[in-house]
Order: structure tokens, then sequence, then C-alpha cells
């Protein structure tokens, strides 16, 4: 209901009268990690399942049983997108980087950080995405403000080797084993320490570069609010 409502609101937007070509939504207890809603678009009737009447006409049906792509169609209607499908986690993964330097204690709450727009980072010049740069943030304010220049820093506090081990205590990387068919296998898209150099620690750090599930994110959540897991168990 409220994706359906999500998506009448986008019609007609920058991207069309699409809105956006997928929406995943994951509820979760974040004191157990417990799933207690999950839903994406597009979606499909579970009792007519085979039904693209909701998004192609009769004419584009007909063409794709004619050219054997109608299963292909279908598969990819049924896949589910909160644990198949990856995406670069974005500014959500921030928190993890600011969880990893409080924890190890790399980061102590009380710095200051100047962004400009920008920050040199080996050879190359990262944007932050407040191009005229946000001025003097502390480290809540660069949460709030999301900016990309003060999680950089932050990111070389905490340096390549202990961001690593962090990434894989918040679960990044690996499987959540959920009792659903289907979850993708990340562990060759995010970084290990022979891939994350200077650059790939920066970008990392404000949650680019790397790719992971819905379902892991939610799950690094459950990791932030409960304490380091048993990685046996995982």
């Amino acid at each position: 209901k409220y994706i359906s409502n999500f998506m009448d609101g986008m019609a007609n937007g920058p991207r069309g009268a699409e809105g956006a070509a997928n929406v995943g939504v994951i509820v979760a207890n974040p004191k157990n990690g417990e799933i207690l809603a999950m839903a994406s678009y597009p979606s499909f009737d579970l009792n007519n399942p085979k039904d693209l009447s909701a998004y192609y006409t009769e004419e584009e049906i007909k063409e794709m049983q004619d050219n054997n792509t109608y299963y292909d169609t279908l598969n990819q209607l049924w896949r589910n997108f909160c644990i198949s499908d990856t995406y670069e986690p974005g500014s959500t993964a921030k928190t993890i980087t600011i969880a990893t330097g409080l924890e190890t204690g790399k980061i102590t709450g009380n710095e200051t950080y100047q962004c400009a727009g920008g920050l040199q980072v080996a050879d190359h010049y990262i944007r932050c995405n407040v191009r005229s740069g946000h001025g003097t943030l502390d480290v809540s304010g660069a949460l709030e403000q999301s900016c990309n220049v003060a999680l950089m820093e932050m990111g070389e506090a905490i340096g390549v080797k202990t961001m690593i081990k962090y990434e894989n205590i918040f679960n990044l990387g690996l499987k959540t084993n959920i009792d659903l068919a289907g979850e993708a296998r990340t562990a060759s898209l995010v970084y290990n320490e022979s891939t994350m150099g200077e650059s790939e620690l920066a970008t990392s750090s404000f949650g680019q570069g790397f790719n992971v599930t819905m379902i892991e994110m939610a799950a690094a959540a459950e990791v932030g609010s409960l304490g380091e897991p048993d990685m046996e168990s995982l």
C-alpha cells in the first residue's frame, strides 16, 4: 500500500512515469534482528503470479511469449529485491564508519572537521555531497549533514586493516542466512586488505565503491545495537 502511494507520488517525475526502477522496504526489530515486514516493487499477485498485465500490454506479453523472454521477465518480477539484488549503500554506511571509529578509539567523538567541498586523496579529488562545503562540523554534525569529507578523514584515522575488520564484524560481505531463497553472496563485492587502497578507504568510508544487499544493511544495524556477533555462528 505505502510503496504504491510512494510510486504514485513519484509518477511523471524526473525519471518518468515509472518513478523508480526498484523500491525495497525492510522493517526489523533492532533489538534482535527479527524481520517484521518486507516488500519490494515491482510486485506481483501471489494468487496469480504469471499475470504481467499491470506492467505490460497484451501485445508486449505476446511478443515475450513469441521470442521466449516471457519467463525471463517473470523471474525478474519474482526476484526479492531486498535479498537478491545488490547496491552501493551510500550514506547509510556512514553509521558503520563512525561506530567503528568510536568502538576502536580511533576517534573520540570530540573531533572537528573542516569541509571545503572536497578532499584530495592520493591522485583523486573526491567531492563532498555539498560542493560548496559544510564548513566546521563535529562528529554528530558530520552524520547529520552527511559530510563525505569528515567521513573520509575518519576513515583515514581508522585505517584499512581496522576498517576491513569492522566491516566484516558488521556483516558486510557475509550472508545473513535469512530463511528465504535467493540471498545474494557479496563476498566478492566488498573490499579486502589487498584491494582497499587509499582512495578505496576514502570512498568506502561514506558507502561507495562496494555493494551489499538490503538485508545485509539491516543485519549491520542489528550488530550495531547488540554488539559484536559470534563470527563462527555467521
